[in-house]
């Protein structure tokens, strides 16, 4: 039951003059989207790959959503922040009879912090694309392309 460690063949040295594929070569790339080959580019977005059309395709639609939707609800959060700066300035004046100006700075963070925070709630995809991409002619043909020294 018990076997012995098979002691290795003789070692080759590295070699670093030309690239050993492991395995089947890929197949041509294609856009996820609209299944067409890639040609010449494409673009990675979120580990799909798309090709530029569709890239432009989504990108348009992701930017065209909800601008009434972000306005009023930045609206809404902007304004309650305000009426809470509003009311805390009034509880220090009451409170101590003094008007502290760095208050209107915490004011004006938390309003921007509101407003962020209502364009992040809206936003339902907020897309990163990588690229462009060239797609090599190895590729396609699954050789590997010369080296250049």
């Amino acid at each position: 039951m018990s076997e012995s460690p098979q002691a290795p063949a003789e070692a080759q040295p590295l070699q670093f003059e030309t690239a050993e594929p492991i395995g089947a070569a890929p197949g041509p790339l294609v856009c996820t989207s609209c299944k067409q080959p890639l040609v010449t580019e494409y673009f990675e977005t979120s580990g799909q790959v798309v090709c530029p059309s569709c890239r432009n395709n989504i990108a348009a639609a992701v930017a065209a959503g909800g601008g009434k939707e972000r306005f009023i609800l930045a609206t809404v959060y902007g304004g309650g922040a305000a009426l809470a700066g509003a009311l805390l300035w009034w509880g220090v004046r009451a409170l101590t009879g003094y008007e502290i100006g760095l208050i209107a700075v915490a004011v004006g963070f938390g309003v921007g912090f509101a407003l962020w925070e209502a364009w992040k709630i809206n936003r339902q995809a907020q897309l990163v694309f990588t690229g462009p991409f060239r797609v090599s002619p190895a590729a396609d043909t699954g050789e590997t392309p010369a080296s250049t020294p």
